[in-house]
């Protein structure tokens, strides 16, 4: 593959995360958003419906380690450090949201909610 497929297939999804937002994109063309166009053979949106594929979905691929996700094939530290970062900002937004929500302890704080 040319890099000009993998800056194709990158423009596109960008494209898409423009015009219609970023919750009309599939699991796949975001994380191939994270990735980026890099190099090799594979080409980004493929490298991305396979490690999904691969690992059961978002779930699975949260739950590898950085040295886990280095081991897969396209996936060197750079990339592999680019899609644990942004798992852990995953994480943490739904950690804040939680945090966020009122405790309801008696009838009295139910009552105002």
């Amino acid at each position: 593959m040319t890099a000009e497929n993998h800056l194709a297939e990158i423009q596109t999804a960008r494209q898409r995360l423009q015009s219609f937002g970023p919750d009309n994109l599939t699991s796949v063309e975001l994380l191939g958003l994270v990735l980026g166009a890099g190099k090799g053979n594979e080409l980004t949106m493929a490298l991305a419906q396979r490690l999904l594929t691969d690992h059961g979905g978002l779930i699975g691929l949260a739950r590898l380690n950085l040295y886990e996700l280095c081991s897969e094939q396209g996936i060197g530290l750079a990339r592999a450090a680019q899609i644990e970062a942004t798992l852990e900002l995953g994480r943490r937004m739904v950690r804040e949201a939680v945090a966020d929500r009122p405790q309801i302890m008696s009838a009295a704080d139910a009552a105002r909610w």
